[in-house]
């Protein structure tokens, strides 16, 4: 997974993976190319950057750098662990994709995160 095992990781279904290791130290784009001409589909295949414009691709393969770790620096990752296994975050974008009012969705989770919350030592 870190080496010559990655690319052909991703090649599994690269339509529903995103490199987050975008390439090596040598090569710091190597996964992110290599992802963008994985043939994806199923009756016909593809490479993605056949699929989708290069900004698209190339805002997909650098997402993982803006994100911001969460819990574990703030000394919740008890609650992390725990809403990893109720995945109210999880529900609620299901439920908005479903049709219920996003508010209501973000209440919801929010009401059940600090339900867990409670229950933690």
């Amino acid at each position: 997974m870190f080496g010559d095992g990655y690319v052909p990781w991703i090649a599994i279904a690269p339509e529903g993976k995103i490199p987050v290791r975008a390439g090596t130290p040598d090569n710091p784009t190597q996964y992110a190319d290599e992802w963008a001409s994985l043939p994806a589909g199923v009756d016909r295949k593809a490479p993605l950057a056949d699929f989708y414009a290069p900004e698209v691709l190339e805002a997909l393969t650098t997402g993982p750098e803006d994100l911001s770790r969460w819990a574990i620096s703030q000394g919740e990752g008890d609650l992390l662990g725990a809403l990893q296994g109720e995945l109210p975050v999880a529900t609620a974008v299901n439920e908005v994709t479903s049709g219920t009012d996003p508010e209501d969705a973000v209440g919801t989770a929010a009401e059940e995160v600090r339900s867990i919350q409670e229950t933690l030592p």
